[in-house]
């Protein structure tokens, strides 16, 4: 992926401790997906 594309990641999936329970799910795999994006990281439970 570019430096130029945008991405919208929820928040815990790239290891924000947000979810219900205060933790975080993150995906390795993910994380190295998005790294170069500008990522904007939501979490649509605090949303």
């Amino acid at each position: 992926m570019s430096k130029d594309e945008k991405i919208i990641v929820s928040a815990c999936l790239v290891g924000e401790k947000c979810r219900f329970d205060g933790r975080a799910k993150k995906i390795s795999n993910l994380v190295d997906f998005v790294k170069g994006c500008q990522v904007l990281a939501i979490c649509p439970e605090l949303e």
